[in-house]
C-alpha cells in the first residue's frame, strides 16, 4: 500500500543481502530504537510532558536517523496507526460536540484560511530575499499535506530535498512547541494517569476496532482521499456508533504502539545528508518556521479571546503542525480534543484542496521576471 500522510514518504524497509548476519544486525537496531524511546517516555513522563509515548519515539527516531542507522518503517504499519488514531478521535466526539463546533466554525475556518495566508507570505518574502533559493520556502512552509507539497514542489522548480527537509523540521518543530506549550500552560497541568495496558475488551469490541481501521485505511488509501487513511475509519467508526450504537474499543496495547510508530515515522525519515546540504539555510527555514508557529498562536489567542475558546484548546487547533500529531498532544492533555481534532481536520482538508494552487500562484510572484527587450529604434 502506498503510505499517505501529512509526511513526506519514506520507503518501507528493505532486506540487505548477507544472509542471518544482516537479519541480526538489523534486529539489534530496532531493538536499541526500542529500548531508547522506551527510556526517553519514561523519562519524559517523569517530567510530566504530554504525548511522552509519541515525543519520545520522535527523538529516538531522530538520534538513529541523524546517526545513519538507515532504518525504515513498513509503510501498512504507519497506515494502521493512522487508522487507530482516527478511532480515537472518533472515540472523543460526544454528543454535544456539533453543538461546540456551531459557536466556532467561523474561527475554525479561519484558522485554517489565515495558516495557508501566513505561509504563502512568509515563503514569498524569503523567496524574495534569496534567503532560501527559488521557491522553496514557499513549498517548505505549507502547513499540512507535507507529502503531496514534496511531490509538487519539484515541478516547480524547487529543490524537493529541501522542501522535505523544511516539512520534517516544521512537523518537529510544531510538536516539540505543541509539547511545551502543553505542559506550562494548561490550567489543570498534566500528569500520567496510571492504567491497565492489557485491560479487559471484549473480543467482538477489539475485532471491530482492527476490521474498521483496516478497512477504512483500504478504503483511504485506495481512493486517495486527502487524509483518508484518518478520516475513513474515523467515519465508519461513527457510523457504527449512531446507526448501530456500537462503541468501538481501542485498548492501550493497540494506540500506544501507534502513536510510537507515528513519532518513529517522523524521526526516521531524517537523514544525515539532507541535514548537512540543508545546514547552511538552517537560520533562515528556522526563522520561517518560528514566525509560522508564533503568526497561528496569534490566531490562537484570537480565537481565545473573541471565541471564549480555553487557551489551551485555541493553541493546538491553531497550530501548524500535523492532524496526528496535535491529536495525539491533546488527548494527553485538559484540551478540548473534539474541538481540536475538528479545527486540524478542516484545516488539513483545506490546505490539501487550496494549498497547492496558493503555492503556486505565491511562486509564480516570487520568481525573478524576464528583462524587458529593448526598445525597438526605427531607421
Amino acid at each position: 500500500m502506498a503510505a499517505e500522510s501529512d509526511y513526506p514518504k519514506g520507503g518501507a524497509a528493505r532486506p540487505r543481502r548477507g544472509g542471518g548476519r544482516g537479519a541480526i544486525a538489523l534486529f539489534l537496531k530496532w531493538l536499541a530504537l526500542g529500548g531508547l524511546s522506551l527510556f526517553l517516555t519514561l523519562a519524559l513522563e517523569r517530567a510530566s510532558l504530554p504525548a511522552a509515548r509519541f515525543l519520545g519515539p520522535m527523538l529516538a527516531g531522530i538520534s538513529f536517523a541523524l546517526l545513519g542507522a538507515g532504518l525504515k518503517l513498513p509503510g501498512p504499519l504507519f497506515l494502521m496507526s493512522k487508522g487507530f488514531l482516527g478511532l480515537r478521535i472518533a472515540a472523543s466526539l460526544g454528543p454535544g460536540f456539533l453543538a461546540t463546533l456551531g459557536a466556532s466554525w467561523p474561527l475554525v475556518a479561519g484558522s485554517a484560511i489565515w495558516a495557508m495566508a501566513l505561509a504563502a507570505a512568509v515563503g514569498l518574502a524569503m523567496a524574495r530575499r534569496g534567503s532560501v533559493p527559488g521557491t522553496t520556502a514557499i513549498w517548505g512552509l505549507s502547513p499540512g499535506g507535507a507529502a503531496i507539497m514534496t511531490a509538487l514542489s519539484g515541478e516547480y522548480g524547487a529543490d524537493a530535498r529541501l522542501v522535505a527537509f523544511a516539512q520534517y523540521l516544521r512537523v518537529v518543530l510544531v510538536s516539540l512547541a505543541a509539547v511545551l506549550v502543553s505542559r506550562y500552560w494548561a490550567p489543570e497541568g498534566f500528569a500520567t494517569a496510571a492504567e491497565d495496558f492489557f485491560p479487559s475488551v471484549a473480543p467482538v469490541s477489539l475485532a471491530g476496532a482492527v476490521g474498521i481501521s483496516l478497512l477504512g485505511v483500504l478504503i483511504g488509501d485506495r481512493t486517495r482521499v486527502p487524509a483518508g487513511t484518518v478520516l475513513f475509519p474515523l467515519l465508519g467508526a461513527l457510523a457504527l456508533k449512531g446507526l448501530g450504537g456500537v462503541d468501538i474499543a481501542l485498548p492501550p496495547f493497540l494506540l500506544y504502539p501507534a502513536y510510537a510508530i507515528i513519532g518513529w515515522r517522523i524521526g526516521l525519515n531524517f537523514s544525515k545528508e539532507s541535514l548537512r546540504q540543508a545546514l547552511r539555510l538552517f537560520p533562515a527555514i528556522l526563522s520561517g518556521i518560528a514566525l509560522m508557529i508564533g503568526g497561528c498562536g496569534l490566531f490562537g489567542v484570537l480565537m481565545w479571546k473573541a471565541g471564549g475558546v480555553e487557551p489551551l484548546t485555541a493553541y493546538l487547533a491553531t497550530s501548524p503542525g500535523g492532524l496526528d500529531v496535535v491529536v495525539i498532544i491533546a488527548a494527553g492533555t485538559s484540551a478540548d480534543l473534539p474541538l481540536v481534532a475538528t479545527a486540524q481536520t478542516l484545516r488539513l482538508l483545506a490546505v490539501l484542496i487550496w494549498g497547492p494552487p496558493l503555492a503556486k500562484f505565491a511562486a509564480s510572484l516570487a520568481r525573478p521576471r524576464a528583462p524587458a527587450p529593448p526598445p525597438e529604434t526605427g531607421r
